[in-house]
């Protein structure tokens, strides 16, 4: 049988406002107002801007994200930013990258709980 999924791709010049689900790889490089959640691997284009939450497999940021990213791996690439918070297991920032905000561990896919200690 045939795949019929595949990468969604907003691009340049393109702006969507509202809330967007997501089951294959999304690339943005247009602008997007409003909440992501993807079951896959999102990438923000270096042209890209989101603007709300974004919660995903996995997010790469070329671009810009203003506001809270949860997933297991964030990678923030040369001339990309985040103004906000990560929430992930595994971040990764390159030279030239920018993390404006908090950023929290999670393991196993979930945030500790203060109660778990005891």
């Amino acid at each position: 049988m045939a795949d019929s999924g595949g990468a969604s791709i907003i691009a340049s010049g393109t702006k969507i406002i509202g809330k967007l689900d997501i089951t294959d790889s999304f690339y943005v490089d247009g602008e997007i107002e409003g909440d992501i959640n993807s079951q896959s691997i999102v990438t923000v284009g270096k042209k890209g801007l989101v603007i709300g939450k974004l919660v995903a497999k996995s997010v790469i940021v070329g671009g810009e994200i203003k506001g809270k990213v949860e997933c297991d791996n964030c990678e923030i690439l040369a001339g990309g930013k985040i103004k906000g918070e990560v929430h992930s297991a595994s971040l990764v920032i390159e030279a030239g990258g920018i993390l404006e905000g908090s950023s929290y561990v999670r393991n196993n896919g979930y945030a500790p709980q203060e109660s778990d200690s005891e």
